[in-house]
């Protein structure tokens, strides 16, 4: 697989331009940084990738397939998994059973199975809570297991949401900031997480306004103002570029 491939895509809403002729790659096993000011265009970038809106103009590819106003369900079934800004949990449900429903992609047992309870159901099931549970013991999160999910801090329940986007066992994993509303420990934690699934080959986008946590983790950094791409590139050059000092950094 070559990528998640973004070619001249356009997302105006109501004549306003949200998105305009923006072009990237996501690669595989390697973390790409999304960063830019408030209003830059960033969650829309994501929207677009995972199908949630349809981009006014240009191509988004994954791989050798056209998810192009793909519908969301395509997108999974094509590898590509998300986190959203604002935290969509089952808020009443155990942090166990919320990690489970991302094994459920790969159900195997009919509805029917399910609804009587036959043996292949629950033998499913005791898989997807045993692979959850290793889940929670990565992240951390073990003591959380039969916590409500509702229950638990901020930063926990963010990586609820990224467990639960790991376990729909995914190519590529889009993160809207996940680091938001943590400590520096949390986030070093977080950090390391996200290189060893790095390692496991999966390709992240990452969006978050800790720009030190993204000049840490990132290979290529891509930098939005205005809906447009003004900088790509390491670490280094994203620091030094003028444009991005003026729109965004030289603000911070």
């Amino acid at each position: 697989m070559t990528g998640i491939a973004l070619d001249g895509v356009s997302k105006s809403f109501g004549g306003v331009a949200a998105v305009s002729e923006l072009s990237l790659t996501i690669p595989p096993a390697h973390m790409t940084g999304l960063i830019g000011p408030n209003g830059a265009g960033k969650t829309t970038v994501l929207n677009l990738i995972t199908g949630i809106v349809p981009p006014t103009a240009g191509q988004i590819a994954v791989g050798e397939q056209d998810i192009t106003a793909a519908a969301p369900e395509t997108v999974a079934r094509a590898g590509i998994a998300r986190t959203f800004q604002n935290i969509r949990l089952l808020r009443e449900a155990s942090v166990l059973e919320n990690v489970m429903v991302g094994f459920h992609r790969h159900e195997e047992t009919s509805l029917a199975a399910n609804l009587l309870g036959l043996p292949s159901a629950w033998r499913e099931r005791a898989r997807f809570k045993e692979r959850a549970r290793t889940m929670l013991d990565r992240f951390g999160m073990s003591r959380f297991a039969t916590a409500r999910a509702d229950s638990l801090s901020y930063g926990h329940q963010r990586r609820v949401e990224m467990m639960r986007a790991v376990a729909t066992e995914p190519s590529f994993i889009l993160l809207d900031e996940p680091v938001a509303g943590m400590n520096q420990i949390e986030a070093e934690e977080i950090g390391a997480i996200l290189k060893t699934l790095v390692s496991d080959g999966i390709g992240i986008l990452l969006i978050e306004h800790n720009v030190s946590f993204v000049m840490d983790l990132c290979s290529t950094i891509y930098v939005m103002n205005t809906g447009r791409l003004i900088a790509a590139g390491n670490a280094a050059t994203i620091q030094r570029d003028a444009a991005v000092i003026e729109a965004y950094l030289g603000a911070a």
